[in-house]
């Protein structure tokens, strides 16, 4: 088994009770090593867990394969595929920004993607717990997840592979 799959399958298994849809574009050239995982919320549900605490109705999650640290490109890709989500004309109805929340995963920190999203996209990065900081001032809700970071015991499942 990929590092990826056992990371997402890890993610899936903290999730479990809520409608996890793997979503790929049609003809999707892999042009990074992101692996995205999408997590729908039911009206009105509030997820407990740590990580998914930023969680609205749709929540994509981008996970970087264990070694491997998070990019500017990375983040662009990642909105992308935020904004191609939101766009989706084969979903059931309109989805608001405010609806949508992106978490990207990685084993370190990623500095120079920070310094971008403070910098040049003058967003807010906000550390709300070790290894969990949140990305506001723009539209769509943002966290960075470092899991080297996040207290091991309470993110059990996200040790639970490879070099994290």
């Amino acid at each position: 088994m990929k590092e990826g799959e056992r990371i997402q399958k890890n993610i899936g298994r903290i999730f479990r009770k809520y409608n996890i849809i793997e979503y790929k574009e049609p003809g999707e050239k892999q042009t990074t090593s992101l692996n995205k995982l999408i997590i729908k919320v039911k009206e009105g549900e509030r997820i407990q867990k740590n990580i998914g605490r930023i969680f609205r109705k749709y929540n994509i999650i981008e996970y970087k394969e264990p070694g491997e640290t998070l990019t500017i490109n990375d983040f662009y890709k990642g909105y992308g595929d935020g904004c191609f989500y939101l766009s989706n004309i084969d979903l059931e109805s309109d989805i608001q920004p405010k609806e949508l929340t992106i978490t990207f995963i990685s084993n370190s920190y990623p500095d120079k993607m920070i310094r971008h999203l403070k910098n040049f996209r003058k967003l807010e990065v906000e550390l709300m717990e070790p290894g969990i900081y949140y990305v506001t001032g723009d539209v769509i809700i943002f966290q960075i997840i470092v899991i080297n970071e996040l207290d091991s015991q309470e993110n059990k499942a996200l040790y639970a592979y490879g070099e994290y």
